[in-house]
């Protein structure tokens, strides 16, 4: 394998980890983002409306007491108008609503007002038949009795709901600190493999370089002994093969010449004698 593939196989894995560890991060996000945003859509909203259901029910009572009391038709017409508007929003709490104590505690709210309703509409036509004394009967009887129901349905819806916000943020709390450990154990590993396998690749890159170093002074000072040992592909393998080369023609030669010399000196030179 060539070392610019090796490179670029290090870089590519260092980023493909990297982008793991990202895209699993984000999914983790979202995850937490999610369940923040139940919490924040459905059970806060659900807490606000009942609270202003308890408030509009104490209202209406009040406004039941003026008409009844004082018979006066605009004390009327407002207390219609409100019990319109609370049914209203009855109907809009179940979207917000999913635990089965929370239904239960809105179909009693529903079935209670629904009868108080439906005592305030006897008190007006009793009052309109001139017996107040009966209408004031049902007002501080059945009415009211009818009136604390709902309270007292609302109130355990409100218990349910606050419940389920409870549990809702300990899941987004766990999930949070979930998201965190896994991060960062995610980067830190990630870091790790990037940091070993960059390591590993100059380790044997320097190692290789060394040997052949040490192989080209042995070569210099003339203690070479054999072919230095060579793997791989890439572009060190390539000189180390090339080294051996080049030392075996260097061998070559040293063993040529010595060859040369000893011919030239076992045979020896004959001169012609003088005088």
């Amino acid at each position: 394998m060539r070392l610019a593939t090796k490179i670029f196989l290090v870089s590519a894995l260092v980023i493909l980890v990297l982008c793991v560890t990202v895209v699993w991060s984000l999914l983790t996000v979202k995850r937490l983002v999610t369940a923040n945003q139940e919490i924040a859509t459905r059970a806060v909203p659900a807490l606000r409306l009942q609270g202003a259901l308890r408030d509009a029910v104490h209202g209406l009572v009040r406004l039941e007491a003026r008409a009844l009391v004082l018979q006066d038709e605009r004390y009327a017409a407002m207390w219609s108008d409100r019990a319109t508007r609370v049914t209203g929003d009855l109907e809009q709490l179940g979207a917000f609503l999913e635990r089965a104590e929370e239904r239960a505690g809105h179909h009693r709210a529903r079935e209670a007002f629904a009868k108080y309703r439906g005592h305030v509409a006897e008190e007006r036509r009793l009052v309109a038949l001139g017996q107040s004394r009966a209408a004031l009967q049902i007002a501080e009887g059945p009415a009211r009795v009818a009136a604390e129901r709902v309270e007292a349905a609302l109130n355990d819806v409100t218990s349910a709901t606050e419940a389920r916000l409870a549990a809702g943020q300990e899941r987004a709390r766990a999930l949070e600190a979930r998201t965190w450990r896994a991060v960062s154990t995610a980067l830190a590993a990630s870091l790790i493999l990037a940091l070993a396998a960059s390591a590993l690749l100059a380790y044997r890159m320097a190692r290789s370089l060394g040997r052949l170093s040490a192989a080209t002074t042995s070569l210099a000072a003339g203690t070479w002994t054999g072919p230095l040992a060579v793997t791989g592909r890439d572009e060190i393998s390539e000189l180390g093969r090339a080294f051996n080369q080049m030392a075996d023609r260097l061998s070559e030669v040293d063993r040529l010449n010595e060859e040369f010399f000893s011919h030239v000196t076992t045979s020896g030179t004959r001169w012609p004698p003088f005088g």
